[in-house]
C-alpha cells in the first residue's frame, strides 16, 4: 500500500511510481477538507476492485459537482489557501526552533514528530496543551518512541506564522 494522501505537501510536481503490485491511495481531504470524502485508489490489477470497495463513497451527484469544480484555477485556489500556508507555518516553526534551540528540522510536509526525551508521551501532550497547543500522541501515528505529532494545517491564518497554533 502506498499512501499518497499527503502528496500535495511534498514539493514534487509528480509522485514517484508506487512499487510493483502496490495499491495507492490518494485523497483531496488534505487540500480541500476532510468533509468532502473524496479520494481514489489504484489497484495493481482491475480484478482487485470489487463492488464492496466502490459502494461506500459520497453520492454520485457530489462526485460530479467536485469534478466540475476542480478546474485548474480552483485547484490552484485550494493549493494557495491550504498547502502554502501549511508549509509556511512548518517552515516558520523549523526556523524558530533553529534560532531558539539549535534544532535542524529537515523535510517538508504538513506535520512532524517530536520525540519526548525523558518524559512519557502523555506528559508531552499535556505540557503542550498547557501552552495552548493541541498535539497528538506520536503512537497514534505509528511512532516507535514516545513523541508528539505537530500538524501545521488548519493554523489560525490571522495569527501569522509566529502566532498560529498547531493542531495534532
Amino acid at each position: 500500500m502506498a499512501n499518497q494522501v499527503y502528496r500535495w505537501f511534498d514539493g514534487a510536481t509528480a509522485m514517484p511510481p508506487a512499487p510493483a503490485g502496490a495499491w495507492t491511495v490518494t485523497s483531496l481531504a488534505k487540500i480541500a477538507g476532510n468533509g468532502i470524502r473524496l479520494g481514489w485508489a489504484s489497484a495493481p490489477s482491475p480484478d482487485a476492485i470489487t463492488r464492496t470497495l466502490t459502494s461506500d463513497g459520497p453520492p454520485t451527484a457530489w462526485q460530479w459537482a467536485w469534478a466540475r469544480f476542480l478546474t485548474r484555477q480552483n485547484f490552484q485556489a485550494l493549493w494557495t489557501d491550504c498547502v502554502e500556508p501549511t508549509l509556511a507555518a512548518r517552515q516558520a516553526f523549523a526556523r524558530r526552533a533553529g534560532e531558539l534551540l539549535g534544532w535542524d528540522v529537515p523535510g517538508l510536509g504538513p506535520c512532524l514528530l517530536l520525540a519526548c526525551v525523558g518524559i512519557p508521551e502523555a506528559t508531552g501532550v499535556e505540557l503542550l496543551a498547557g501552552q495552548g497547543l493541541r498535539v497528538s500522541p506520536g503512537s497514534a501515528f505509528g511512532s516507535p518512541v514516545d513523541s508528539v505529532r505537530l500538524s501545521f494545517s488548519g493554523d489560525d491564518r490571522g495569527a501569522g506564522p509566529d502566532g498560529g497554533r498547531s493542531h495534532g
